[in-house]
C-alpha cells in the first residue's frame, strides 16, 4: 500500500508540476515580451503577447495599453481596435495619464483633433509637468488655429526649463503673426 501511495504521489506531483508551469509567468512577463516585441517591429507578436498578459489578468490595463498601442502601429488606417483597448486601459485606471496621451496619439492619426486635445488635457490634469503632452497639445491647437492656446502652452513647457522646437515655433510665429 506505500508503494501505491507512492506512485500516486509521483503522478500528482507530476500533473501538478506540468500544469503550474504553464502560469509561471505574470500578466506583467508577457506585458514586457510585448513591449520587446514591439520595440522589434513584431506588432502580431506583441498582440499575441499582450493578448496572453489579458487572459492572465483582465484588469491589467498596461496590457491593454500596449496592445493597443501596438494596433495603432500596425495599421493606422483602422484604428478603432486600438482605440477601443486604450480606452479599456483607461476604463480600469482612470489615472493613467499615460494612456491619456497615447489614446490622444491615436486620435491624432485620426485626425479628431478635439479628442486629441480632450485626452491631452486630462493627461495634464493628472501629471502637471507632463512636457510630452503639453507639447503635443501646443501643436494640435496650431492646427485648429487657436493660437493663444498653442502660445500658453509654449510657455508651460519654457517653465520647466525645457526647448522649444525652433520649426514649431517658427511656425506658431508665422501662423498667429506674434513673436511671443
Amino acid at each position: 500500500m506505500n508503494i501505491r501511495k507512492l506512485v500516486y504521489f509521483f503522478i500528482l506531483s507530476g500533473f501538478l508540476l506540468l500544469s503550474v508551469k504553464g502560469y509561471c509567468e505574470s500578466a506583467e512577463d508577457h506585458v514586457q515580451k510585448g513591449i520587446s516585441c514591439h520595440n522589434d517591429g513584431k506588432f502580431d507578436d506583441a498582440i499575441a503577447e499582450y493578448d496572453r498578459a489579458i487572459e492572465i489578468d483582465p484588469a491589467s490595463y498596461r496590457a491593454y495599453n500596449f496592445r493597443g498601442i501596438a494596433y495603432a502601429a500596425k495599421d493606422k488606417n483602422n484604428l478603432d481596435v486600438g482605440l477601443a483597448d486604450l480606452s479599456k486601459a483607461i476604463e480600469i485606471y482612470p489615472q493613467y495619464f499615460e494612456g491619456y496621451y497615447n489614446r490622444a496619439r491615436a486620435y491624432m492619426y485620426k485626425n479628431d483633433l478635439d479628442s486629441m486635445i480632450s485626452d491631452l488635457t486630462t493627461a495634464i490634469e493628472i501629471k502637471q509637468d507632463f512636457i510630452e503632452a503639453y507639447n503635443l497639445r501646443a501643436g494640435a491647437y496650431l492646427q485648429k488655429g487657436i493660437y493663444d492656446k498653442a502660445w500658453d502652452d509654449v510657455y508651460r513647457i519654457k517653465s520647466f526649463g525645457r526647448k522649444i522646437d525652433p520649426a514649431f515655433f517658427e511656425a506658431l510665429k508665422k501662423a498667429s503673426g506674434r513673436e511671443k
